[in-house]
């Protein structure tokens, strides 16, 4: 909320701000989730960084850039050796202390750079447990008559045979690495260090009968890739997700849609604007973190002078000193630290000219619509013998295979009345005194319907986790 200053102390704190929010967006600090988390040496795991000779050497084209693989990474670890080229922008760094290994890059702000770090370090930790405890896929064999046969061919090779109704035997040689075992008929056990070895071929195994999508049949052939190590437990507590999440400094505020307009820049461009009205928008209590799990402000706009709600709704209102409000919500912010004391006013001031803000609000009803209408379906032909099928969807599920519509299939049905936001819009012009907000662009929703404004999440936003991380770096 800034105060009133003059137009070129406006402009020089709004190119500050700009200049802050860029260095804190998520495109240059949030970086890779997967590409900067720590990579744990097993005991007895080991690696080596070596240089590939040149006449061995690898590339790929990315981004119109072509990268060559003169390195590799080589993790030693009880059950082998395994190698993984990677670019001359991937690095490593060991921590000694943990005993953790990060993958890093030469220029995390580099999209292409920033596009394959978590790839590389996938990889690397693919290794990494491969090498140590290695991996699995199971392959489950369901139908009738249906299972998987270890034999030897002619030349004394382990093979695996499939019985699968076919008017012929398919028998896949087991490559070398790979151990496969057959508890029963109907189950395989695919075992080895390198991951993708692994589940290549499974779906090689796979591939000759591929269940069908949507609650399969009894005829196909499942396979499910795992570690055998155990799998990580998430922290599902609403405090940790709260963690995670994207959240800003300060609550938005309610406001009334009254229409659009034509705005007129300063070079005499027409702009596109929404009318929003700012009516008495007050705060009316808090929600903290100790007792929800998360820290949110609760806001409530638009005198209800008739019609008065619910006896303990009435208690809210007369314990936070405001009139009874039309409209009750509320906002998540980051910390309690940034509460706005109970009783105050948000006044359309409370947004400055320039910068950027999402709406979000309920969109106009349009009753039940056609399939032309809601998804853009192209509808039947217009002549040549159609009758009564112009606007029809067409196919929907087959005869005899599969013989149903699937779930989700996009139908006639109601259209409309859903929760939108628009993202990133420009604040135009702003009267306190008249309580006018004026926003560039359209806003969900018919004219007199309540949406909710706020700071631009992808812009202004960031998640507690990642400021504890930055903070604990400096």
């Amino acid at each position: 909320n800034f105060p009133n200053i003059s137009q070129c102390q406006l402009s020089s704190t709004m190119s500050f701000i700009n200049r802050s929010t860029r260095l804190f967006s998520t495109s240059s600090i949030r970086l890779s989730n997967v590409g900067r988390k720590p990579i744990k040496l097993y005991e007895g795991v080991s690696y080596a960084v070596e240089s590939i000779p040149h006449e061995f050497t690898k590339s790929f084209t990315k981004k119109n850039k072509t990268f060559t693989l003169n390195k590799q990474v080589v993790i030693n670890g009880p059950l082998g050796k395994l190698r993984t080229p990677i670019p001359e922008f991937v690095g490593l760094r060991e921590n000694k202390d943990d005993k953790t290994l990060h993958v890093i890059v030469n220029t995390p702000n580099n999209k292409v750079q920033r596009s394959l770090w978590g790839t590389y370090r996938s990889l690397i930790y693919n290794n990494v447990i491969g090498t140590s405890e290695g991996h699995l896929a199971i392959v489950k064999f369901v139908g009738t008559g249906y299972r998987g046969l270890l034999e030897k061919d002619e030349h004394g090779n382990d093979v695996v045979s499939l019985k699968l109704g076919f008017p012929y035997t398919p028998k896949l040689k087991i490559p070398k690495g790979i151990k496969v075992s057959s508890p029963n008929p109907t189950r395989l056990i695919i075992e080895g260090a390198d991951k993708q070895q692994v589940k290549l071929f499974a779906a090689s195994i796979r591939a000759y009968k591929k269940p069908e999508p949507y609650k399969p049949k009894i005829t196909s052939i499942h396979a499910i890739t795992s570690i055998k190590t155990a799998p990580s437990v998430k922290q599902h507590t609403a405090e940790e997700s709260n963690k995670r999440k994207l959240l800003l400094e300060r609550p938005g505020l309610f406001a009334v849609k009254k229409g659009m307009i034509t705005w007129y820049s300063s070079k005499g461009e027409h702009i596109p604007a929404t009318v929003l009205e700012v009516d008495s928008c007050e705060v009316v209590g808090y929600k903290r973190v100790d007792e929800y799990g998360f820290n949110s402000v609760i806001i409530g706009a638009i005198d209800k002078l008739k019609n008065h709600k619910h006896e303990n709704q009435l208690k809210i209102f007369e314990e936070a000193g405001v009139s009874p409000k039309h409209k009750l919500g509320e906002f998540r912010v980051r910390d309690e630290k940034n509460f706005i004391p109970v009783g105050t006013e948000l006044t359309a001031d409370y947004f400055s000219v320039g910068q950027l803000v999402d709406v979000k609000g309920i969109t106009k009803g349009k009753g039940f619509a056609g399939v032309m209408k809601r998804w853009g379906f192209a509808g039947g032909r217009a002549t040549h013998g159609t009758s009564k099928a112009h606007r029809t969807p067409g196919a929907m599920g087959g005869n005899t295979n599969p013989g149903r519509v699937f779930p989700g299939k996009k139908m006639p049905g109601r259209m409309g009345t859903n929760n939108q936001t628009t993202f990133n819009l420009e604040v135009l012009f702003t009267d306190a005194e008249a309580g006018v907000l004026i926003v560039k662009g359209s806003v969900p929703g018919p004219i007199m319907s309540i949406v909710r404004v706020s700071d631009a999440i992808k812009v202004y936003g960031d998640s507690i986790n990642n400021i504890n991380r930055q903070c604990g770096q400096h």
